[in-house]
């Protein structure tokens, strides 16, 4: 999303050579928002000769702040998104800026889909990973369409997007009935999963990544083809917590892909473990 450029001029009475604390509002906006870095977008306050000048700067969309910068990512499930998220989103990420108007937002909100699905839309849409990797930790949908019948992977930006929307999800149980080794305990008891995360790839993918790197210094250099062979499991690690003594474990499984949280594994008359 590019940034606008926009002056604004105010007249400023010119102040004294003895006074050296500026008195407009906006010269001290800018001492309390000095966490903003340099990008297009500037103001000009006042004229050379009679007034002040300074200079604000944002940063928007996927070329400038994303939803971890902008401090509204956090870790939340399916149901503690509502309408002001995604308002919230849409003002943060710049998009009110750009399109002048909410009527992109209310339009996907008056086609009765979740806010949760509308902000991976809209993250996907700005290439934002870390809005994108909270909302499918909380259980979004990247297959609903909007009015246009496009979908989150439709609207993503690039590859890396889609390939980071398709691999993400996974099939983890919400509960989980094992051994638990604390003292207190010492018997299967069950136990809810609390968090997971991606587990280590394979020796292959490590040495693709690490040529990769490599090569991406050299221009001029032919990369050999790697080819990929089809997995349809993912290597994750959950952290488990005993409903008895809240004693904390973790558990390295394999899960299929593309499954949402809670689901079933792929197979007929299979168990979760």
């Amino acid at each position: 999303m590019a940034s606008i450029p926009c002056n604004f001029y105010f007249q400023i009475p010119s102040p004294s050579s003895s006074s050296a604390r500026p008195s407009s509002p906006f010269l001290a906006l800018t001492r309390r928002l000095g966490w903003f870095k340099p990008c297009k977008m500037r103001s000009k306050v006042g004229s050379e000769t009679n007034g002040s000048r300074t200079t604000c700067w944002f940063r928007f969309g996927n070329r400038g702040v994303d939803a971890e910068g902008a401090g509204i990512y956090g870790s939340q499930t399916r149901d503690d998104f509502d309408r002001d998220d995604v308002e919230q989103y849409f003002n943060y990420m710049g998009m009110l800026a750009v399109e002048g108007s909410y009527d992109k937002m209310e339009a996907l909100l008056s086609q009765n889909i979740h806010p949760v699905d509308i902000l991976l839309m809209l993250a996907a849409s700005e290439g934002d990973k870390p809005k994108i990797e909270e909302l499918l930790r909380a259980g979004a949908k990247y297959d609903v369409k909007d009015a246009d019948g496009r979908t989150a992977l439709d609207r993503a930006v690039s590859e890396e997007i889609k390939e980071l929307i398709l691999s993400y999800p996974v099939n983890v149980p919400k509960t989980k009935k094992t051994y638990c080794k604390n003292k207190a305990c010492r018997k299967h008891t069950l136990h809810k999963v609390t968090q997971y995360k991606k587990g280590k790839d394979s020796l292959s993918v490590q040495g693709k990544r690490r040529y990769d790197r490599k090569q991406s210094g050299y221009g001029g250099q032919t990369k050999p083809v790697f080819h990929k062979k089809a997995k349809t499991t993912k290597k994750i690690v959950l952290k488990l917590q005993c409903q008895s003594c809240k004693h904390y474990s973790q558990h390295p499984i394999k899960r299929c892909k593309h499954f949402e949280i809670g689901g079933d594994k792929k197979g007929k008359g299979t168990s979760l473990f």
